[in-house]
């Protein structure tokens, strides 16, 4: 019974935990020299708190000051979010979701502006090979808190594409039955991380999977299109022991960061309660 009422308590205090965070005050902005990449992301009414402590928490962690680029998925204004970014003093850009789609139009692949049509997690991969066309970028999902400084992403590195590994296979299978000789063994990857400095749209390599994204989308189909392109170009990968993703704690009751040396941790779904507890403790503990 007790062991049952510790699981219950675990996977209920998320919301309890949220509003603590959220009654917290937000940090004053200390500058740093600027990152050679930008950070990307997208947010909405259901994801801006999420987002603000995942920002909150590379502010603690990171010296370097990344410019930032926020799309809206079209449920937040670009006002509010300039809103509730405004302690981040600085570089910050917000785009709007008809400017990215507009984009997806005149793109040259008909497949990917149909996926971002059609999915939420198309326009993310839409987000993310616009703006690497220009300039490399450090997309991160907002279910991710910083615990120590993100480093080697610089010009010199020559790195084209990084993303993290994941704990277990999550693909596409219209896709993936495609490729699998390319997909079928670990290290499994995840894109809650992706760093990209390349316009990875007009890649040769991959262009005819780039091609299938639009036929069957479904929530794993950009993650799918990336380990492909992870794969093909041998891109390095973070471990789960720098870019932590797992499931196995997610009774836990204390936080789960402690004692360990992430870089930073992605809460996806199973242990999405955790994100705000490890947020909250992370931000009284750090000011003490």
């Amino acid at each position: 019974m007790f062991t049952q009422l510790k699981q219950s308590f675990a996977f209920r205090s998320g919301p309890i935990y949220q509003k603590m965070c959220n009654l917290l005050p937000n940090p004053t902005y200390i500058p740093g020299p600027v990152a050679p990449f930008r950070f990307l992301s997208m947010t909405g009414s259901k994801h801006l708190d999420m987002l603000n402590q995942c920002l909150i928490s590379l502010h603690q962690t990171w010296t370097l000051r990344p410019e930032l680029i926020l799309y809206s998925d079209g449920s937040v204004s670009n006002e509010k979010i300039h809103a509730t970014f405004s302690w981040w003093k600085g570089s910050l850009q917000v785009v709007n979701q008809q400017d990215l789609l507009s984009w997806t139009s005149t793109c040259g692949s008909e497949s990917l502006n149909s996926f971002a049509q059609k999915e939420a997690v198309g326009r993310k991969l839409a987000c993310i090979v616009k703006e690497a066309s220009l300039t490399p970028v450090l997309w991160c999902d907002t279910d991710i808190l910083w615990y120590r400084p993100l480093t080697g992403l610089t010009p010199e590195s020559e790195i084209e594409l990084k993303v993290s590994q994941d704990y277990q296979s999550a693909y596409d299978g219209y896709i993936s039955e495609k490729c699998p000789e390319i997909l079928q063994n670990p290290p499994y990857i995840n894109t809650g991380l992706v760093y990209l400095s390349i316009p990875l749209h007009l890649n040769k390599q991959m262009e005819q999977w780039l091609n299938w994204v639009g036929e069957k989308p479904n929530h794993f189909t950009e993650q799918t299109f990336l380990a492909i392109g992870a794969k093909l170009l041998a891109a390095p990968l973070w471990s789960m022991d720098e870019i932590a993703c797992l499931q196995s704690d997610r009774f836990l009751l204390k936080p789960s960061y402690q004692g360990k040396n992430w870089l930073a941790r992605h809460y996806v779904g199973p242990v999405r309660h955790l994100f705000w507890r490890d947020a909250f403790y992370s931000r009284i503990l750090r000011s003490r």
